[in-house]
């Protein structure tokens, strides 16, 4: 069997049960169609939707759950770190001034 005809006969087969579900939905009566519509949309589109967000969630939970346990918290307080002073070779030249408020030069 050719890819060609085993597509046709699955678009045949999708088209015949989407009828057989039209059909279905028609017998129920007039109130109660809409709901059923209104939730048959919901479920295949917006609820697979929000199950698999949630399963991804729950997946991701689990994930970090296990993560902490195999590693244990380390609850000793941890020093503060010290920046250390910027090491180079500049040398502050003072002010040629005689109350030192004048420029300072960098070399």
């Amino acid at each position: 069997m050719n890819n060609s005809l085993a597509r046709t006969l699955f678009l045949i087969g999708v088209v015949a049960l989407a009828l057989l579900l039209v059909l279905a939905i028609y017998q129920v009566p007039q109130p109660w169609r809409g709901i059923l519509v209104c939730w048959l949309l919901f479920l295949s589109t917006g609820g697979a939707f929000i199950l698999r967000i949630l399963k991804h969630y729950a997946q991701i939970k689990t994930a970090q759950a296990q993560r902490a346990a195999i590693q244990p918290a380390d609850t000793r307080p941890q020093p503060p770190r010290v920046k250390k002073p910027a090491r180079s070779n500049l040398q502050v030249i003072t002010s040629d001034s005689l109350r030192g408020a004048g420029r300072y030069t960098i070399r």
